[in-house]
């Protein structure tokens, strides 16, 4: 993770970062949420004309572990729509990581 810093700040958030560092610098866990981001992304995109990129949201993670979208702290980054619930699922093996975002309105 040391090698790429410039990307990481740029894709990640502090709490992101400082997840996957908590899984061991895990790059699996990077993959994870970068999966994820876009296929948040993807489920916005049917719901919201605002053209959002993986900096402009967060995958934090609850109590439980299970995935969540916060919204970003970065100054221009647009809101997320609401009254839209995201549902997400992450999963990853040691050569591949995939997500599931479903985006509804409440």
């Amino acid at each position: 993770m040391a090698r790429n810093r410039t990307f990481l700040n740029d894709v990640f958030d502090q709490h992101e970062i400082l997840y996957c560092k908590s899984k061991g610098n895990n790059p699996q866990s990077l993959a994870g949420i970068f999966a994820a981001k876009e296929a948040v992304i993807k489920a916005l995109s049917q719901l919201a004309d605002v053209g959002y990129s993986v900096s402009d949201f967060a995958i934090h993670h609850d109590k439980k572990g299970a995935p969540m979208v916060k919204e970003s702290n970065r100054r221009k980054a647009p809101r997320l729509p609401r009254g839209v619930v995201i549902s997400l699922s992450i999963s990853h093996t040691s050569s591949q990581a995939l997500a599931v975002a479903i985006a509804q309105k409440e």
